[in-house]
């Protein structure tokens, strides 16, 4: 029938040129009509449609990919339509492969990940269908396997079912023996595809194989190769953002927890290994074309090509329809889409009209696959509702709205406002813009700037009344008030939205400046230069007002409620800047004060700190202190503190909990107590102090007091409670206070955040010693779930930021390790050893896995605590030590030194080993050196007393003892030379491929040499100052010589003073010999005879070359221990001889050069120069 028809209408046989044009309302059709009914029936007979159009499609088959693959992946998810589907798939692929085989490369990927739930499924109940499944994919991948190789590679392999030997064998021979490195690089591929089924089936693969070759990936980021790290990085952002994906679908849901665990897996990288990935500058100036070009390219064609749904998928066809009609894109251009390379520019416009030619223009610029896929929206019939979208009053968001609503009612608002040319544009994206996040974000700031410059007054307010709303809701929360549960995380998603949005905006005024700065250097008109500045000035001076109505102090507010505090510092020294003309206040005032009349040249401090208090509220400087703190810089603190003329109390707490001065900070929580008993944030402050202190027990004992004394807060101070209950493994007491915390009650949100991921992880716990498998399963992916959306938000602005959310993830996957290892068993009920196997690879695996983690108290502090709480439930008593030992380092290496003294006696408590060393290290810290070097003296052997040098553990320990204590007591002076080189030496027998045995054995002989030449120099010049005619400096030097002397009877090196007085006295008189009269030389040989005979001498020549060691290379594969001594004669330039006769200069003074022969590796002759200088000083 439908050929009868096509020949009536078309007057040939050509059904495919026929069906061309209305095949997409054909399928839309069958779509709404049958397929989507409730009947069964009028379902499976949409299939059969579907399957005959197909057939009907012909050449033009390839075109329609998207929209029946939409179609056909509905289907196969219904059970009751599986079957019919999957014959109508089969069917559709073999057609594909006849008519365009290379068109299969576009759904191999997407088809394989539909597929992989079913036979994950089958493989405990096989289906009735798996034998269609298979058929499917051998016809796919296997008689594919050299036209698609390279695709097949990218595909996981598919369960282990019988049936599937084949295509797992073609899969695997396309992936062949793959690298870690290639892997991971096909991971982030997979994670960056645009359908969300490949991404979602990529990632899963990317957790089994982070799960698998733990170990290996672990070693690849610790060995800092940078090709290496670059793909890890790439990793870790393609992750970030499938921890944003905005998809409402079920998929998508699991794709953020699976992306959360492979960060997790992962491990929670040091931000200094992370390099950050370069992306495209954002540019809101362009033209229309420009920007339909860029919405149809990077956003429409993905949303038409990913959508899940025909919904979706029709909504983006509708947007790229209505847009190419705008751009002038007419049906014709689709009639020799393969042929078009073949045809000029010209040839394709010529006789064309402007708008044809402007179509043409912006259809070359598309590539042949967008084309393809685009092509039938150009004869599609979509209609664009009439909708008259109100503008609303008031602004469109609340607190507990979602940002994929927040931004879908925003921009449908903004569209109703905006005017001009793009208004068609933006009411084209009116329905993608509900469903495609990726879409909306990136035309809001075009519809913001739209409006901004070309609306009503009315509606520039609205904007500036949105953007506050959001603003003042995040940076009330930052009050420090009471608020009642938790805050949702979606909103900072919105603030982050925001806060990119005023960055394009800040962008476009600053690029358009700068353009009319560059323009003004051509010659242009004057009309016209005089109206484009007039546009221009006017567009820029909008949304500078509108830029300038948004308060920085509020910017900086919001941005530190979301610990973006980099961005809060850079909006408040804003603040300060409009409000000083300068960030540095103190400085502006004193030039004033400089350039005053009548005050040049002095500086009036008290009138200087009266400016300063007039730009510097005590808000200001109290909130700047808390964006320094978060920053981490302590010198900020102290020298904001300083603006102050009465320091506060306040200033005093952020200052010291900075340099962990804990015990400092815990009385001034007292003193702040003594002024506001009833305040919840000082009492929480108290606690929060005790936790850093590890003073635990304090902890818990003030927690009851505080539920009896200030009940209405039971649930904050339960809350708080919690993180020391399961820290301390008082079970009791964390079941008491996760009861009371779960509670309804008020909550002090500046404890909130850690003490709520504290709840999370006890109720972890206590579902593993309930050994309830599946709740523990649950609780940890609920943990994940609240860590999402505060995550997304952080992963938009820097990896730096979300880095606290990663640790967090790092921690989740190692308590799932451990539940995994538990398996059925208690958390309390069974106790492993270090003899076991399996726990010793997961405490290496664990050990692995801190060394990659930035190396800061903040990060490190929860991982080791819940490492003590596993080692302390098997009685590793030792391990638990190890652990406080690591915490210890890490608070010496902070400042923390008393939290770092108390770590020490809980180690030393447990029984860890070498627990001397590190509280060696806390005294050397602090300066009591003498104390530091006694700890270690009991513990390094006799020099006299031989040890054993094989290689184990306790000989590397003793090791760098030995190396520790003998740095010490040179840098202190306390022993001799010969005490210091044997225990260098032990150190290198003890350890013989140590590095930092030679380093610092080196390092001390390299001192040894300085000041041998030292000496050497040293003695060269008292000799020449023992015969200065100045009687004082005479007597003075041949003092110091006599000593040196002395101390030095019975060595070889007394010689060498006697040699030393000797030469020169020769010298001198060598100087001062006038020789013959209009001789040029002196004869030595006759005249300075005993100078010859001297020769040769244990007297190293003063050369550069020759006092410049050279350490000889060290073969890593010997055995015997390496023999070179530093201090060889045969390696310095010693004097063996003079030369016969010596040269008279032409000067006044008739100085003297001699040729010096050398022994050693400098056998060359050398040139001296000897000058009788006129102070008596001789050289």
């Amino acid at each position: 029938m439908v050929e009868e028809i096509a020949k009536i209408l078309t007057c040939s046989d050509d059904l495919p040129g026929f069906l061309k044009n209305h095949f997409v309302g054909l399928l839309n059709s069958i779509d709404r009509k049958m397929l989507h009914s409730e009947d069964l029936g009028f379902q499976k007979q949409a299939l059969k449609r579907i399957e005959k159009l197909t057939e009907m499609m012909g050449p033009y088959l390839s075109a329609h990919l998207p929209k029946i693959m939409v179609l056909l992946m509905y289907a196969i998810d219904k059970e009751a339509l599986q079957a019919e589907g999957l014959s109508v798939l089969h069917f559709f692929i073999k057609q594909l492969a006849k008519l365009s085989s290379s068109s299969t490369k576009h759904i191999i990927s997407q088809i394989v990940a539909a597929f992989i739930p079913c036979l994950e499924r089958c493989k405990e109940n096989p289906s009735i269908n798996l034998k269609k499944i298979v058929s499917i994919l051998e016809d796919l991948v296997v008689e594919n396997r050299l036209l698609l190789r390279q695709h097949i590679r990218e595909l996981p392999l598919l369960p282990s079912i019988p049936g599937l030997s084949e295509v797992n064998k073609v899969i695997q021979e396309a992936r062949g023996s793959t690298s870690l490195h290639d892997q991971l690089q096909d991971a982030v591929d997979g994670l960056n595809h645009e359908s969300l089924n490949v991404r979602y089936m990529m990632a899963c693969e990317l957790s089994k194989l982070l799960i698998l070759r733990r170990e290996e990936v672990t070693a690849l980021i610790a060995d800092e190769s940078i090709v290496d790290l670059d793909v890890i990085s790439s990793l870790i952002s393609s992750l970030l953002r499938g921890c944003a994906e905005e998809s409402r679908t079920a998929v998508g849901q699991r794709l953020k927890l699976v992306c959360a665990d492979c960060l997790g897996a992962l491990g929670a990288v040091d931000p200094a290994k992370f390099k950050g990935i370069a992306s495209e500058r954002f540019k809101i100036e362009c033209s229309d074309d420009d920007l339909i070009f860029e919405l149809i390219h990077k956003h429409l064609a993905r949303a038409f090509r990913s959508a899940s749904d025909t919904i979706v998928q029709d909504s983006a066809a509708l947007a790229i329809q209505e847009l190419l009609k705008l751009a002038g894109c007419q049906a014709s251009l689709s009639e020799n889409l393969g042929n078009e390379t073949l045809r000029t520019y010209e040839d394709r416009v010529a006789g064309g009209s402007e708008v044809n030619t402007r179509g043409q223009r912006l259809w070359d610029r598309f590539s042949n696959y967008v084309k393809e896929i685009i092509a039938p929206c150009l004869t599609s019939r979509f209609q664009l509702p009439i909708v008259t979208d109100s503008a609303g009053i008031g602004p469109v968001y609340r607190p507990s709205m979602s940002f994929r609503r927040w931004i879908f009612f925003w921009i449908r608002k903004l569209t109703a406002y905006s005017t001009g040319p793009r208004y068609s544009i933006f009411s084209a994206c009116r329905g993608i813009v509900r469903h495609d996040m990726q879409t909306a974000a990136y035309l809001l700031p075009y519809l913001v700037l739209n409006v901004v410059c070309h609306g009503t007054v009315e509606a520039r307010n609205s904007i500036t009344e949105e953007i506050l709303t959001v603003l003042n809701a995040a940076a009330s929360g930052n009050s420090g008030a009471a608020v009642h549960g938790a805050a949702g995380g979606q909103s900072e998603v919105c603030i982050q939205a925001v806060f990119t949005l005023l960055d394009n905006l800040g962008q476009w005024v600053d690029d358009l400046r700068q353009e009319t700065i560059l323009s003004q250097t051509f010659h242009t008109t004057a009309s016209k230069k005089a109206l484009g500045l007039k546009v221009e000035n006017e567009a820029v001076s909008n949304v500078v007002e509108l830029l300038s109505s948004i308060p920085k102090v509020t910017l900086a507010k919001a941005s530190f409620r979301c610990q973006a505090h980099a961005r809060a510092l850079m909006y408040f020294e804003s603040y300060v800047r409009e409000t000083s003309g300068s960030f540095n206040p103190a400085a502006t005032s004193g030039l004033e004060s400089l350039n005053m009349p009548g005050k040049l040249g002095s500086l009036d401090p008290a009138g200087a700190r009266s400016n300063l208090d007039n730009l510097f509220s005590v808000e200001d400087i109290s909130f700047l202190m808390e964006i320094y703190s978060g920053l981490d810089e302590p010198d900020g603190l102290s020298g904001l503190a300083n603006l102050r003329k009465v320091s506060k109390l306040q200033d005093q707490l952020l200052i010291n909990e900075k340099a962990g001065n804990w015990a400092e900070v815990l009385t001034l929580c007292e003193q702040a107590l003594q002024m506001e008993p009833s305040s919840v944030q000082r009492h929480s402050d108290v606690l929060n102090c005790m936790l850093n202190m590890c003073h635990l027990q304090a902890m818990v004992t003030h927690v009851d007091g505080l539920k009896s004394r200030l009940p209405q807060y039971e649930k904050t101070w339960c809350m708080q409670g919690v993180q020391a209950a399961w820290r301390l493994g008082r079970w009791d007491l964390m079941d008491e206070y996760l009861s009371a915390g779960e509670k309804e009650g008020l909550v002090c949100s500046n404890s909130e955040s850690n003490a709520s991921f504290d709840m999370g992880l006890a109720k972890i716990i206590q579902a593993m010693m309930n050994k309830d498998q599946f709740l523990v399963a649950e609780r940890i992916a609920q943990s994940k779930q609240a860590l999402l959306a505060p995550l997304a938000a952080a992963g938009m602005d820097s990896y730096v930021r979300a880095y606290p959310y990663i640790v967090k993830l790092h921690m989740l996957c190692e308590l799932e390790d451990y539940s995994a290892f538990l398996g059925e068993e208690s958390f309390l009920g069974t106790t492993f050893t270090l003899d076991d196997p399996k726990f010793l690879k997961v405490i290496k695996d664990w050990e692995n896995r801190l060394r990659i983690t930035q190396p800061s108290l903040r990060a490190r502090e929860p991982l080791l605590a819940l490492r003590r709480l596993v080692f302390r439930t098997n009685n590793l008593g030792a391990q638990v030590g190890t652990c406080w030992l690591q915490y210890a380092k890490l608070c010496r290496s902070a400042g923390h030194y008393e939290t770092a003294h108390r770590a020490i006696l809980e180690a030393h408590a447990s029984g860890a080993p070498n627990v001397h060393m590190e509280k060696a290290k806390l005294l050397w810290t602090i300066r009591k050196s003498d104390h530091a070097i006694a700890e270690l003296q009991p513990f390094v052997p006799d020099p006299d007393i031989p040890i054993a040098t094989e290689a184990s553990e306790d000989n590397r320990d003793l090791a760098k003892i030995i190396l520790l204590y003998t740095r010490w007591i040179h840098y202190t002076g306390q022993k001799q030379k010969e005490e210091i080189l044997k225990n260098y030496s032990r150190v290198r027998d003890l350890q013989p491929k140590w590095e930092k045995g030679y380093f610092f054995m080196a390092k001390y002989c390299d001192d040894l040499l300085v000041d041998a030449r030292k000496r050497q120099e040293d003695n060269l010049a008292m000799q020449s100052f023992s015969k200065s005619t100045v009687a004082a400096r005479r007597d003075a030097a041949a003092e110091i010589i006599q000593a040196a002397r002395r101390s030095r009877i019975g060595s070889e090196i007394s010689v060498l003073f006697i040699q030393f007085a000797s030469l020169i006295d020769h010298l001198i008189k060598l100087c001062f010999h006038p020789g013959q009269p209009k001789a040029k030389t002196i004869n030595i040989s006759t005249e300075f005879s005993a100078l010859k005979r001297m020769m040769p001498l244990g007297i190293i020549l003063p050369v550069q070359q020759a006092l410049t060691v050279t350490l000889p290379t060290y073969d890593a594969s010997l055995m015997d221990s390496p023999s070179f001594d530093v201090f060889s004669a045969s390696n310095h330039a010693m004097i063996s001889g003079i030369g016969d006769e010596a040269e008279i200069l032409s000067s006044l003074q008739r100085p003297k050069k001699i040729k010096v022969s050398c022994t050693g590796p400098y056998q060359h002759t050398e040139l001296r120069s000897l000058r009788y200088v006129g102070t008596k000083r001789y050289a």
